[in-house]
């Protein structure tokens, strides 16, 4: 078992975060438990937000949240490079270099020695 302990923050915040990893044979299957105390108004909002009946536990909130956070940034990288790819597109024709695969092959070799 390895485990990471980040220093808490100043005590204004009064928040201490703990992340314990377990290694296990499958790398998928590697999980982590992390322990965040929190108090005031964060407290008052995660008890609000399981108790209403969304989620049956603390533990199933962050998991959702850390779900729709991934889900966000995935989307941002999907859209930076729809919009390269869509400026690319709109080059006019005059803009583009004939190649071939060959071309291609040499190019890509180049690059991966570098």
């Amino acid at each position: 078992m390895r485990e990471y302990c980040k220093q808490p923050l100043p005590h204004r915040y009064n928040i201490i975060y703990i992340v314990h990893m377990t290694d296990q044979q499958d790398p998928d299957t590697k999980s982590m438990s992390v322990n965040v105390r929190i108090s005031g108004a964060l407290k008052h909002h995660v008890e609000n937000t399981t108790s209403a009946g969304d989620y049956e536990s603390v533990s199933e909130y962050v998991r959702d949240l850390i779900r729709k956070d991934k889900a966000r940034q995935e989307e941002q990288a999907f859209q930076a490079v729809k919009a390269k790819l869509k400026a690319a597109f709109a080059e006019p024709r005059s803009n583009y270099e004939a190649t071939t695969a060959s071309d291609i092959k040499a190019l890509a070799k180049k690059r991966s020695r570098k």
